[in-house]
């Protein structure tokens, strides 16, 4: 570990001002690496990530290659967790170490907080569309988890919402509703009344697999509890029609959401509700 903190990083580091871009990705990919060998760090290092690591990568979520902000990205929920990591090991040191740092962890971990979400930001502001994907599905719900309920519903939610102002890229648009059920798991049915026009929005998609996915969706947070039963029974009329869609895709997405209205009621609301779609 000392090795690696000491000698190996400063090393890679040094690439991220490299004129190549191949060379910067590779930087990026080797850190990740290195850093995620780490098994113990000493409370000397604990601030290994805040001042050192995440300020040398936030320049390269404006490079002006491609690939390198995509390697970013790839990595960017990975980085997060590694920097969480690094100042829970550093913390459990020693009792005596732990009674000291219990008071400040509040304060690192929020400072931890506010680079990455500089990096998020940044990233899901982006030019290139391939690049906010790779941040959302790569690592949308961890990070979501990383930064807390409020947090990912300020930071991860609001951004994610803007992917469906793309018309012309429908593969954003997927994106969208292919991660929205993991991001809403951890936020909670809240974002409920946020989320039920965007996805009956999906309903009216000119792309038919982007209907389908906004349809398991609907489907996947109905299973999870995460939409109000009002709301529900609603979209449920809005979507039965889609069973007699000329697409596979689409029929079988929506037999499985009123599958999982129906696992979630009981033989009463399934005959009442349910059966008279």
């Amino acid at each position: 570990s000392e090795v690696i903190l000491e000698r190996i990083l400063p090393y890679i580091t040094h690439f991220f001002s490299s004129p190549v871009a191949a060379v910067r990705t590779a930087a990026v990919h080797s850190l990740v690496a290195s850093l995620g060998a780490v098994r113990t760090v000493a409370r000397g290092d604990a601030n290994t990530f805040p001042e050192y690591v995440l300020p040398s990568l936030l320049p390269l979520c404006q490079d002006p290659s491609v690939a390198v902000r995509a390697a970013l990205a790839h990595h960017l929920a990975t980085i997060a967790e590694l920097a969480s990591a690094f100042l829970d090991m550093a913390s459990s040191n020693t009792e005596s170490e732990v009674m000291e740092v219990g008071s400040s962890y509040d304060t690192e971990i929020s400072a931890l907080h506010e680079l990455v979400a500089r990096m998020v930001n940044l990233l899901l502001e982006n030019s290139s569309n391939c690049v906010k994907q790779m941040v959302i599905s790569r690592g949308a719900a961890r990070l979501a988890v990383f930064f807390g309920r409020q947090r990912a519903n300020d930071v991860i939610l609001s951004h994610m919402i803007t992917f469906l102002n793309d018309k012309l890229d429908s593969q954003l648009r997927y994106c969208f509703y292919h991660n929205i059920a993991g991001v809403a798991s951890f936020i909670g049915w809240q974002c409920s009344p946020i989320l039920r026009p965007l996805l009956e929005q999906g309903l009216g998609d000119s792309e038919e697999f982007v209907v389908a996915r906004a349809i398991t969706a609907m489907a996947d947070l109905v299973g999870q509890g995460l939409l109000e039963k009002v709301a529900t029974y609603d979209m449920m009329r809005a979507t039965v029609p889609f069973l007699l869609h000329s697409n596979l895709w689409v029929r079988q997405a929506t037999a499985g959401l009123v599958a999982s209205l129906a696992a979630r009621l009981d033989s009463v609301d399934v005959q009442v509700k349910v059966g008279s779609l």
